[in-house]
């Protein structure tokens, strides 16, 4: 059976294992439109805002990825040909708790102070720790919780 690697490959593999080593483990990455494009998948948008962050951050300050969102989920886009060669991700971490503090606010400010005093409490304890992924994403399923009940 022929092995259909795609193009883009080597530019796949190099971001997978970088946000692997991040512990973004579940950020897909993927080469789209005949390999004109790189596209990062996640379930939560603070993943994707936070490596679009780092694309622009790299670029000077000038967004050079997009942000889409639909029924079938959530992506971010940059072309091949001007993703920067090595994973632009000093800063993923950093942007990405600005991103999910900007997320939890907003998701507060919905709901009455009753209904989240402990997960708010949570969350300024969280951001005094050393970062954990994982410890991050529970807190947002238990927001997602009460978002859904």
């Amino acid at each position: 059976m022929a092995n259909f690697e795609c193009i883009n490959q080597s530019i796949i593999d190099l971001y997978s294992k970088r946000l692997e080593e991040l512990d973004f483990k579940n950020v897909e990455v993927r080469s789209i439109h005949n390999d004109r494009d790189i596209c990062f998948n996640a379930s939560n948008r603070e993943e994707l805002y936070s490596i679009q962050d780092c694309f622009t951050e790299k670029n000077e300050g000038e967004m050079n990825s997009n942000f889409k969102e639909n029924v079938f989920g959530k992506c971010l886009n940059i072309g091949k040909d001007i993703i920067p060669k090595i994973p632009p991700f000093d800063n993923l971490i950093k942007f990405y708790i600005k991103n999910f503090i900007k997320r939890l606010e907003k998701i507060e400010t919905r709901y009455t102070e009753s209904d989240l005093s402990s997960l708010k409490y949570e969350r300024e304890e969280l951001v005094k720790k050393e970062f954990n992924h994982e410890e991050y994403l529970q807190l947002r399923e238990k927001y997602d919780d009460v978002v859904n009940s």
